[in-house]
């Protein structure tokens, strides 16, 4: 085994190594949020005991003789109940003007424990409390921070028409086994904050549709599986969202989708073990960066989605590692696609791209599958060691294959088929690929060129040995006449055959003028 070989096997273990430490952190983190809200001496036993809670307006809190004034710096406080009742809803809040906080409030019901409906814009907090679920609708920056949910009905939290809204460090999780609902559900809510929340054992995390330039921030997702269908963040028709810092394992289905209509942000994310880690779809502009995925049949996919970014993410151990299709203008560059089952990049019907500076090695099949890709630029990529092909092209035209590194790769490190053609490859290094062959890569298309025709410049080759070109196998029988060294340099005797015939010349000139004036 190379040096090489065992320097990137072993940044690929540190790797896993941190990864599988701060997926083994979730627990944890969970536990902790958890202990928090049970250490406010929220048993049952320990409140007071009271009825259902009824207002409708603001003359309804005074009924109840709870403490406060409704004011910005004395609101009412409804706190350290225990609400345990047969009713459709525990506390019911509609209509009020006034500013209030529902606090350290045990609230189980028959159908959701809390429901805030069409109160005026900053007014209202449940904070610290302990509940079968919570619906918001028509109540403008809400804030729902630290409480535990058990259990609710479409949802745990299930908020709508309700801007600004804050749903921050709550920890949801069923009471017995799995849920078949929705942990978090926004609609119609924009510049909406969903941050710090604990969700596991339901099978769907976080739903929002139609919250524009909403934020899904630092969640933890858990063991969202449902027979195959657990889905973690979902995101739908959300223009401006920014989806960055969370962790999403074991979520079935997939661990982040967008289905946005215009530009989502994904970043710093770590997903694992889903059918797809991120997925988007039908989007515009987005970027997708600095996110881990692993253990997932697809790291990153891309679909229908222009002009898409797509940089410094780390994917391994995956299916396949990074997937476009039917998407142009792509940016796709300084991704991390590392030992993956198949193919490290499989970028297909796609035009107009920039696939630069990734590392696709040691991946089992192939570095990097082109298919149907035409008028894109390939450059400053390493594909190394990978279990097949570095590169394969189908159907692929008019790329360009620039200052690419392949080494070691199992079999060609190029192969073009039959549908590809008038790819022009030059200035790239080949090193010790195909070793039971005679060629390093394997041209069967049609006018590709191997060699900057106007520089003459071709491509390094280590096994060139003696000869002044290099033969390329297929059924084109292309040839890079222009090989370069090490440093893609020329290797042409040319230039030192023109410096001796200058001077030679010079020389001869020379030797006549004196027999002239002789």
């Amino acid at each position: 085994m190379s040096k090489m070989r065992i320097k990137t096997d072993v940044i690929c273990l540190l790797i896993l190594v941190s990864a599988l430490f701060m997926i083994n952190s979730i627990p944890t983190q969970f536990v902790y949020s958890k202990s928090k809200i049970i250490s406010l001496n929220l048993n049952p036993n320990s409140l007071t005991p009271h009825v259902a809670i009824y207002i409708d307006n603001d003359g309804n809190f005074s009924d109840y003789g709870f403490p406060g004034t409704g004011a910005l710096n004395d609101p009412y406080r409804i706190e350290n109940l225990n609400i345990t009742t047969a009713e459709t809803v525990g506390i019911y809040i509609s209509s009020t003007s006034f500013y209030f906080i529902i606090q350290n409030c045990y609230v189980e019901s028959d159908w959701h424990g809390i429901e805030i409906s069409y109160c005026y814009e900053d007014k209202a907090t449940v904070q610290n409390c302990i509940s079968n679920g919570i619906v918001v609708t028509n109540t403008d920056s809400i804030d729902i921070v630290d409480n535990l949910f058990y259990s609710g009905g479409q949802a745990f939290i299930n908020i709508e028409r309700s801007d600004n809204s804050n749903v921050d460090n709550n920890t949801l999780i069923p009471e017995n086994g799995y849920a078949s609902n929705i942990g978090i559900r926004l609609v119609d809510s924009e510049s909406s904050m969903i941050s710090y929340n604990n969700i596991t054992k339901i099978r769907e995390g976080i739903y929002i549709d139609h919250c524009f330039s909403s934020s899904i921030i630092n969640n933890h997702l858990t063991d969202l599986s449902n027979n195959g269908y657990g889905k973690g963040i979902n995101v739908y028709t959300s223009d401006g969202s920014v989806i960055e810092g969370n962790i999403c394992s074991d979520c079935d289905n997939y661990g982040i989708y967008s289905y946005s209509f215009g530009s989502v942000s994904i970043s710093r994310n770590i997903v694992s073990l889903s059918e797809y880690g991120i997925h988007v779809k039908t989007s515009t502009a987005s970027q997708v960066e600095e996110n881990t995925c692993f253990q997932n049949q697809i790291g990153i996919f891309i679909e229908s989605s222009d002009s898409t970014i797509i940089e410094y993410n780390i994917l391994y151990l995956n299916l396949k590692g990074i997937v476009t299709q039917s998407s142009d203008y792509l940016l796709i560059s300084d991704n991390y696609c590392h030992s993956n089952e198949q193919n490290g990049l499989w970028i297909e019907d796609s035009k107009s791209s920039l696939i630069t500076r990734n590392n696709c090695s040691s991946n089992d099949y192939r570095g990097a599958l082109l298919k149907s890709v035409t008028v894109s630029n390939i450059t400053y990529n390493n594909v190394s060691h990978n279990g097949d092909f570095g590169i394969a092209l189908d159907s692929t035209s008019n790329c360009k294959f620039l200052y690419n590194l392949f080494r070691e790769n199992e079999n060609y490190s190029i192969y073009i088929n039959t549908l590809s053609s008038a790819n022009v490859l030059f200035h790239n290094s080949f090193i010790d690929n195909n070793p039971e062959g005679t060629s390093q890569c394997s041209d069967s298309g049609s006018v590709n060129l191997w060699y900057d025709y106007k520089k003459k410049e071709g491509n390094y080759w280590n096994d060139i040995g003696d000869n002044k070109t290099y033969a390329i196998d297929g059924l084109s029988n292309s040839i890079d006449k222009f090989p370069l060294n090490e440093n893609l340099e020329r290797t042409s005797i040319l230039f030192p055959v023109c410096i001796f015939s200058l001077i030679t010349i010079f020389i001869v000139k020379t030797q006549l003028r004196r027999r002239k004036k002789n």
